[in-house]
């Protein structure tokens, strides 16, 4: 009996130090991974789509959508079709959120709202230029519109039937709204406001709180706000993360806040910036711009940086290939030019930096190692580093 309790203990030390070896193993393969660099690729799987007047693709729930001047549709990763939905947009812009997404015509006046199960649930033709929309998790859509005196910030319901909810901003009075972002429950908004100081424009951020309004929302609503950076600056982005927190990205840098039932709380950071930032993109977890570098060396023009939504810089690299737009996706930074592709990972790692074959739109990542879904105008197409 000792003897077969002996054998059952060797046995079992075995299994033990054989799965930890493969578990040393996989880590270092995958550390391998996070670190290779790559200049191919192979293509898993490619599906063609028709091009219109393509404007991009948005990732929603299951999917994309895939929007354009002249509709929308609910793809999957394969291109298949749930929905689609038709109208005429000089320049639509989206905003998702959960099961929800709103397309508002830029310098227009038509507002479409749509859920993941039925595609097109509400629509409006808005009195005031539209400028942008935001979307909460209920459907709930806040816009930036403006008149020839004026900007408002105006509420509406899923059915685009619109909601008692408005606030006015004059720009020789207290400023006049630049950006403004919706939080997940619809009951508190963000905007970016500009003023004017000492003869410049100066920026700053607000928040608006209607949870106790009543169904009625005016000025008195808003919980204050701060001044991120003294003198000449304009607030050109404001965005929640989850949970309360948010940015706001000015001409000067980057802000990093949370925002309470009484509006920013103490505690908010900056990132100051004296280099131009060329572009920004930013997903739920991450925002990303890119800099000119000021001291360019190595002939690398370019500085890419990475910021958590708690404001924390995880990552920075130098590069010199060109682009014209970029995306972050998971802390991986896409960064897209004409005919080519550049990838940085969350570890500053250049993953890949190479010629594509079809001009991409759009660019995230899948599950498993080093694998793609590239979506463009004419294509559709899973890829494999190699």
């Amino acid at each position: 009996m000792a003897e077969e309790t002996k054998s059952a203990r060797t046995i079992w030390r075995g299994l033990v130090r054989i799965g930890i070896g493969l578990l040393l193993f996989l880590v270092l393969l995958s550390l391998y991974h996070g670190r290779k660099q790559y200049h191919a690729y192979a293509v898993i799987n490619q599906q063609d789509v028709s091009q219109g007047s393509l404007v991009g693709y948005e990732p929603f729930q299951q999917g994309y959508l895939k929007y354009s001047k002249d509709g929308v549709s609910y793809i999957s990763e394969k291109n298949d079709t749930y929905w689609t939905s038709s109208f005429e947009m000089k320049d639509p812009v989206i905003d998702v959120n959960g099961s929800y997404a709103v397309i508002a015509d830029r310098s227009g006046n038509t507002l479409q709202i749509f859920d993941e199960k039925h595609g097109k649930i509400g629509e409006c033709r808005t009195e005031r230029t539209l400028d942008s929309a935001s979307i909460s998790l209920s459907g709930v859509v806040a816009t930036l519109e403006e008149d020839s005196s004026a900007s408002y910030i105006q509420f509406y319901k899923k059915d685009g039937s619109v909601l008692d909810i408005t606030v006015k901003a004059l720009l020789e009075g207290d400023g006049y709204f630049t950006a403004l972002d919706l939080s997940d429950d619809g009951s508190q908004v963000i905007a970016g406001v500009a003023y004017l100081e000492g003869g410049k424009l100066a920026g700053k951020i607000v928040v608006y709180d209607f949870s106790d309004s009543g169904g009625s929302g005016r000025e008195d609503q808003m919980k204050g706000g701060i001044t991120p950076y003294e003198g000449e600056n304009l607030i050109s982005e404001v965005r929640y993360f989850r949970n309360g927190r948010a940015f706001a990205a000015s001409t000067r840098g980057l802000c990093f806040f949370q925002v309470g039932k009484n509006g920013i709380e103490k505690g908010w950071k900056l990132a100051e910036k004296q280099e131009v930032i060329r572009s920004l993109c930013f997903d739920r977890n991450y925002v990303a711009i890119v800099l000119n570098e000021a001291e360019a060396q190595d002939n690398k023009p370019y500085r890419v940086e990475l910021y958590n939504n708690g404001g924390d810089k995880v990552m920075h690299a130098n590069f010199s290939e060109h682009y014209t737009s970029s995306f972050v996706d998971r802390g991986t930074v896409f960064l897209i030019g004409s005919d080519a592709l550049t990838v940085f990972l969350q570890n500053g790692t250049k993953q890949f930096s190479g010629a594509v074959d079809f001009p991409l739109v759009r660019a995230a990542r899948l599950s498993g190692e080093n694998r793609y879904l590239w979506l463009g105008a004419a294509h559709i197409k899973e890829v494999r580093l190699k």
